[in-house]
This record gives C-alpha cells, sequence and structure tokens, in this order.
C-alpha cells in the first residue's frame, strides 16, 4: 500500500522479479486506487499489470493490462474492458516522462448512465517536451488517438446510425498547462493564448469521410472557439440520406447537391 500527500491510496500485490538477465518482469495483481484529490472522490480498480523492462534500455517500460477497468469519480461508476490492452512508457534519464503509448482491441465502454459504446481497436500516444512550455508557442505535449468501427451509443446518428469506419486525431497543446484543479488551469491556459493545434483528423461514417485541420482555443467562458479547413469525400450522397431522413428540406437538398457538383474536384483516389 502508497499513501501519496494528494491523498490517494494505491493498493496491489507484487510478485517477484523474474527474467533476469535478459528481461525483468514482474505482475502487479489487483491494482486499487481510491482517495480524495482536489476535493473530489476517485475509485479506480484494474486488472492485472504485467511490467517488462529490458537491461540494455532501461528507460523504456512495457506493459500489458487486458481485462476490466472500473473507475468512480462520484457520479457512478464507469467500467472499461479491453480484451487485448499493451504499450510502453518512455522516462528521460532524469526520471521525467517523455512519451507513452498503448493499443487495445474489442475495447467496450459503459457509462454510469447507461451509454454504451464499443471499438473494434483503438490506439493513443503522447509525447512531453523535456522542458515544459513557456510561452502560447511552446508546445506542451502531442497526441495521437485513433479508433477503428467504432459503436455509437444508442440512438446516436451523425449520418447513420452505423459504426464510424475510422476516427483519428493528432496534434499538440500549446501554451504552459497550469496545476489542477482543472477548470483554473484551464482558464489559465486559455488566457495565456493556449491552442489546440489539430494538425490532421478524420471521421468516417460511410457513404461520408471528413479530413483537414484545425486550430481550437477556448473563449472567456471556456467555451470552444475555433477554425478548420476540411474536405469531404462522399458528400452527395450524404445529401440524399439526410433528405430522406427529413433533416434536410428537399428543396434545400437540390441546391445543395448543385453546390456540392460545381465545387467538387478529383480526388486520387
Amino acid at each position: 500500500t502508497f499513501e501519496r500527500h494528494a491523498g490517494l491510496t494505491l493498493d496491489f500485490q507484487r510478485t517477484p522479479v523474474s527474467g533476469f538477465p535478459w528481461a525483468f518482469r514482474a505482475t502487479f495483481h489487483d491494482p486499487h486506487a481510491a482517495g480524495t484529490v482536489d476535493g473530489r472522490h476517485i475509485d479506480w480498480q484494474g486488472p492485472d499489470l504485467e511490467l517488462r523492462l529490458s537491461p540494455f534500455d532501461l528507460e523504456t517500460i512495457h506493459f500489458s493490462a487486458p481485462g476490466r477497468y472500473r473507475f468512480d469519480l462520484g457520479a457512478g461508476e464507469t467500467a472499461l474492458d479491453a480484451e487485448t490492452l499493451k504499450g510502453k512508457i518512455a522516462f528521460r534519464r532524469d526520471g521525467s516522462l517523455a512519451a507513452a503509448d498503448a493499443a487495445a482491441t474489442a475495447l467496450k465502454l459503459a457509462m454510469p448512465d447507461g451509454v454504451a459504446t464499443a471499438a473494434d481497436a483503438a490506439s493513443l500516444a503522447i509525447a512531453l517536451p523535456a522542458t515544459p512550455a513557456q510561452g502560447d508557442r511552446d508546445p506542451a505535449g502531442t497526441f495521437s488517438i485513433e479508433a477503428w468501427n467504432l459503436t455509437l451509443p444508442a440512438g446516436t446518428i451523425l449520418v447513420t446510425g452505423d459504426p464510424l469506419s475510422r476516427v483519428q486525431i493528432a496534434g499538440s497543446v500549446k501554451g504552459p498547462i497550469a496545476a489542477p484543479p482543472l477548470r483554473s488551469a484551464l482558464a489559465a491556459w486559455s488566457q495565456q493564448g493556449g491552442t489546440l493545434e489539430i494538425g490532421s483528423f478524420t471521421l468516417s461514417q460511410p457513404p461520408l469521410t471528413l479530413s483537414g485541420s484545425a486550430t481550437l482555443a477556448l473563449d472567456r467562458d471556456l467555451q470552444p472557439i475555433g477554425a478548420a479547413s476540411m474536405t469531404a469525400r462522399g458528400l452527395g450522397e450524404t445529401i440524399d440520406i439526410l433528405a430522406k431522413q427529413g433533416r434536410i428540406a428537399v428543396g434545400d437538398a437540390l441546391r445543395f447537391k448543385l453546390f456540392v457538383k460545381g465545387a467538387q474536384s478529383p480526388a486520387p483516389d
């Protein structure tokens, strides 16, 4: 059991370290964290976690932790199931976090209010600079998120109710980020000119695919504002679907399709 000054207690059972001399391994059984952080109750429980460390690369820890994750932030339990989940965490020589990535398959997420979603596979990667951001042009970190065949919550319709065949977003957070609590940290970040630079994004739900880039920020009420540049594929077919659903009037749909036909251009594929 480890007691942290933030009020969080972490419990687990660890196996002896094995694998010498080619690889060090240890498994942490039944990890459980609970307590209060910044006035908010936190309760988290995960599956067994296996860590591996090569003696030839002491700055990178590989992990594997498939199974069920349960966490409660005071509004009820959220459960996340993963058939496989593995990744790695890289540190610098001074012990600071440099990067981390994870990939999972057969994901299922159940929220306290009954909302559920799933994905065939998903991945996440982050990287942090050696020096924290000092100004609004300095990166505080980069990220990349991707998911395949993402099932929407019941009753949610974008173009259709079908899964999103691919969701991808990659970019960077620019500007210094203050310590929690979250609201004051976001306010300080925004006031100092912080932005979310999305270098690329893709959202695909056949027949529509949107891709492009964007810059986002927060206004004084901490509401998102921004600008984006997008390319759309399958827009004509999408307009037909929306018209059949009654979400676009037939007359408007005809005008939109004429505009699309005049504005579209061939793509390499």
